[in-house]
């Protein structure tokens, strides 16, 4: 009588399933991590205009520009005029003030996108836009986030930023 041998180990075809489901997974995991990575970079520029923010709704309150008194913060990697993300000089900051009506505009480096993308923010008080001096009439400023889709509620059709919609957190999107 034979007796059969015992297989050990892995065949050829097994081999090559498990290798086919490693690949699958890879190539829906690596854009879904990309994408992520890009997303934290988004946050880590929205982080340094908190100064910013704070220093338009209290120039706004007190009537002068609404840059006054404000320090730009130094550039970093991500957040920079300077595209590639290399100049650690002030005047290459990516965060800026418009004086005109307090829009603060996030310039990103390279790193995020092709074409040093740009995220807005535009303070409302209302449906108004904000005039220096002028008292709020809601006592709140309002801060709508404005990528290359500008938001729904865009009624004082404020000018878009160059950002893909899908890289800004969602609070951000309309």
């Amino acid at each position: 009588m034979k007796t059969l041998k015992s297989q050990h180990g892995f065949t050829l075809i097994e081999l090559m399933i498990v290798i086919a489901i490693i690949g699958t997974l890879a190539s829906i995991a690596i854009p879904t991590y990309q994408d992520y990575i890009i997303k934290t970079k988004v946050i880590e520029g929205l982080s340094l205009v908190a100064s910013a923010k704070s220093a338009v709704s209290e120039n706004a309150i007190s009537g002068v520009t609404f840059d006054s008194g404000w320090v730009q913060p130094f550039p970093t990697n991500i957040v920079s005029t300077d595209p590639l993300g290399v100049s650690r000089l002030a005047a290459d900051s990516g965060v800026s003030i418009n004086n005109d009506n307090g829009e603060i505009t996030i310039t990103y480096t390279n790193k995020i996108a092709k074409n040093s993308p740009t995220l807005l923010l535009v303070p409302v008080d209302g449906a108004s836009p904000l005039v220096p001096g002028q008292l709020i009439q809601g006592g709140m400023i309002n801060w709508q986030c404005h990528s290359s889709k500008p938001p729904l509620n865009n009624v004082l059709r404020y000018r878009a930023g160059t950002i893909d919609p899908q890289f800004v957190p969602s609070d951000c999107r309309a």
